[in-house]
């Protein structure tokens, strides 16, 4: 999406004072009258689909998979949550919690993604735990103690 600022920001109208087209400002005109109308569309529209949103269940997934850096030569883990709207049709959606994404390169960082997952179980609670290394977590009683 590209913002209103694009067209119509602060360099744009500093750029008005130095037009001395009149055809042109008329077009220019014409199309930031046009351009309101879709906005305001655009507004409306976007408010409806914030009442979707906020009326819509999510499935909450904490995905936890091992791969391969063929760059690096190295194992990569990567922990990534992300939400999938409970609505027919959009099955295949995700939206990603961007605060808990992240990659792990290195079997040396094992433990370390590892305790990521965990973290993010702790924050997300009610997250399924899925990928091909969730068998890498033990669950928290199960580990012992020294």
């Amino acid at each position: 999406m590209t913002s209103i600022f694009d067209n119509y920001g602060e360099h744009a109208r500093s750029k008005i004072k130095d037009e001395f087209d009149a055809d042109r400002l008329q077009r220019e005109i014409g199309y930031a009258r046009r351009d309101i109308v879709d906005i305001e569309k655009f507004v409306k529209e976007a408010e409806a689909q914030l009442e979707i949103i906020r009326a819509t269940t999510f499935k909450r997934y904490i995905e936890f998979t091992k791969g391969h850096d063929y760059n690096a030569g190295k194992v990569d883990f990567s922990v990534s949550c992300y939400r999938v709207p409970q609505v027919p049709g959009n099955e295949k959606l995700r939206v990603y919690e961007f605060d808990f994404s992240r990659r792990f390169v290195g079997n040396a960082k094992r433990a370390e993604a590892i305790e990521y997952v965990r973290q993010a179980q702790a924050k997300y609670p009610d997250a399924e735990l899925i990928g091909n290394a969730v068998g890498l977590i033990k669950p928290v009683k199960d580990v012992v103690q020294l």
